[in-house]
């Protein structure tokens, strides 16, 4: 019989602020087995000021190196591929784009590629801008003939929809010539809970250590204190980013890095969950208590950021300030305190 429909397991990731993080996370945080690697990965932050300024992606962003992260994920290796768009150009010779992506949804394959928004009917650039964002299939439907997407659509949030066969080749074919990416996870890989690796990320993160070198087997290590920031020392990367806004009369603020920010409170919050279940924090009660609120304090600080876009009040940016010091002061002691009670 001949198969009409399926879909790959996904979830909705815990870090939302940039697609090559989201995509990434949605497909593995579906696999309980993936847990360990996700929660000893995301603890560090890397930063900089100069990019901040700019609006530049990762002014402020999690460790790894690149985009095109898939090669650090050991699920990933060696079974993922990235096509140009040259070698789609060939293949789609002989296949359409939608006979391509059903037979690699067929072969377990989750497809991540950049779409043209303005074909987007989930987006709020549809028939109104060309925007290219990446975007990911994760199952078809024949008879139906939908696919399965996750991407940011309405006011640019993570989401899962579907989209027409029709849609996705017109919103395909007027993409630029970005890479086509084949993601499968391999099924004979576990990886085990490190304990320590997990204290020394808290350790790099409290002290803003550099922690390239950790990632070197992955990427080629950055070692230099000129390029980024690490850790907590972003703060003051966030703190000097919004005085330069204001100075400047900058209404235009870049929602990202708050955003982010927001991202990494929740992931950590997670993680002391994922510690305590794992029967390796003491005072988990206490601690998870408190990154709660930490978190809480950080989700504000991003929506009055979305309120001073809305309302341009350039009064709201000073209670930004007062935030942004009460967060670092707390995860610092918050984060002392649970590498003290981490059961190895």
């Amino acid at each position: 019989m001949k198969l009409t429909s399926k879909v790959l397991p996904i979830k909705y990731p815990i870090i939302t602020s940039y697609p090559w993080h989201a995509g990434h996370l949605a497909i593995l945080s579906a696999y309980d087995h993936c847990s360990p690697w996700i929660f000893s990965h995301y603890i560090q932050l890397k930063g900089s000021l100069k990019k901040l300024k700019a609006r530049a992606s990762q002014g402020l962003d999690f460790l790894f190196f690149d985009y095109e992260y898939s090669s650090a994920i050991p699920w990933f290796r060696p079974l993922s591929q990235k096509l140009n768009k040259n070698t789609m150009h060939m293949i789609l010779k002989k296949y359409t784009l939608s006979d391509f992506i059903i037979d690699n949804i067929k072969d377990n394959f989750y497809i991540s590629f950049h779409l043209d928004d303005f074909y987007l009917k989930e987006t709020n650039m549809y028939m109104t801008y060309h925007i290219h964002h990446e975007n990911m299939i994760y199952g078809y439907n024949s008879h139906d003939k939908t696919f399965n997407i996750c991407g940011f659509y309405k006011d640019h949030s993570f989401s899962f929809s579907k989209i027409s066969f029709k849609d996705l080749e017109k919103a395909f074919n007027h993409s630029k010539d970005h890479p086509i990416k084949l993601l499968k996870l391999r099924d004979d890989i576990q990886w085990a809970l490190d304990i320590d690796i997990i204290k020394d990320f808290l350790n790099d993160y409290v002290l803003s250590l550099d922690s390239s070198r950790k990632m070197g087997i992955y990427s080629e290590p950055f070692y230099y204190e000129k390029i980024f920031t690490w850790g907590m020392d972003n703060y003051e990367n966030i703190y000097q980013y919004i005085t330069h806004m204001e100075t400047m009369k900058e209404a235009d603020i870049d929602i990202r890095p708050f955003h982010l920010l927001w991202d990494h409170k929740k992931y950590m919050t997670e993680l002391c969950h994922f510690l305590n279940e794992s029967n390796h924090l003491n005072d988990a009660g206490h601690i998870i208590e408190s990154y709660n609120a930490i978190e809480k304090t950080a989700l504000a600080l991003r929506n009055k950021i979305i309120k001073f876009m809305i309302s341009g009040e350039w009064k709201l940016i000073k209670h930004l300030y007062l935030q942004l010091e009460r967060i670092a002061t707390e995860e610092e002691k918050l984060i002392h305190h649970i590498i003290n009670n981490i059961k190895t």
